[in-house]
């Protein structure tokens, strides 16, 4: 019974300390995009496909590339900065990250502003459709091929606050856009789960005397 208990507070204590790390570290933030827009999708068949385009400047410290590629699965996705045909960054996201309107892709951060850019990014094998967004290529025929389209590309920088620090920010527009509006509605969800975890423990002791 006792270690039990014991077992059940260290839990607590090592979530909350979990909890209280992540939130410690800052979110990345936008720092410049491709200008492409996502006005075309493509659903693609199979992956094993790569396409290279002109993206401009990209930013000093951008630590990850937010392409417009989705999938139920997630393949891999590769991709490769270069300038003046040298590579400057590059980056790897593993398949299998799941449901998501688009791929984060880590990559070594920039220590410079990269002009005239050409980012180059390959897509695994993965579960299809393989949805992809973006702008036609000019001079393109429609069609289905990944080298098609022009994909939405955002920069992505370590932030300078931390999850902390937006909370209150956070709280507020989580309390929005409801019928019963306000901050009190985050709160209170954040209260009942801690007291469901409370009655949760209180449960298992109770069921072990």
């Amino acid at each position: 019974m006792r270690s039990v208990a014991v077992a059940l507070i260290a839990s607590a204590v090592a979530i909350a300390v979990a909890i209280a790390v992540v939130l410690s570290q800052a979110p990345p933030v936008v720092a410049g995009n491709d200008a492409v827009t996502n006005s075309t999708h493509i659903n693609l068949l199979a992956g094993g496909v790569s396409s290279c385009q002109q993206v401009g400047t990209v930013p000093r410290g951008t630590s990850a590339l937010r392409i417009s590629v989705g999938a139920g699965a997630g393949p891999r996705v590769r991709v490769r900065v270069l300038s003046n045909g040298r590579a400057v960054t590059h980056g790897e996201l593993a398949a299998g990250w799941g449901l998501a309107a688009a791929a984060v892709v880590p990559v070594t951060p920039l220590s410079r502003d990269v002009p005239d850019a050409l980012v180059c990014t390959t897509l695994g094998p993965g579960q299809p459709p393989i949805r992809v967004a973006g702008s036609p290529r000019l001079g393109a025929a429609e069609g289905t091929s990944f080298d098609d389209l022009e994909l939405r590309i955002e920069y992505l920088r370590p932030g300078s606050r931390s999850w902390w620090s937006l909370a209150s920010s956070i709280v507020t527009r989580m309390g929005l856009g409801r019928a019963e509006s306000g901050t009190w509605i985050p709160l209170l969800a954040l209260l009942l789960m801690i007291a469901a975890g409370a009655l949760a423990a209180r449960s298992a002791l109770e069921d072990l005397r």
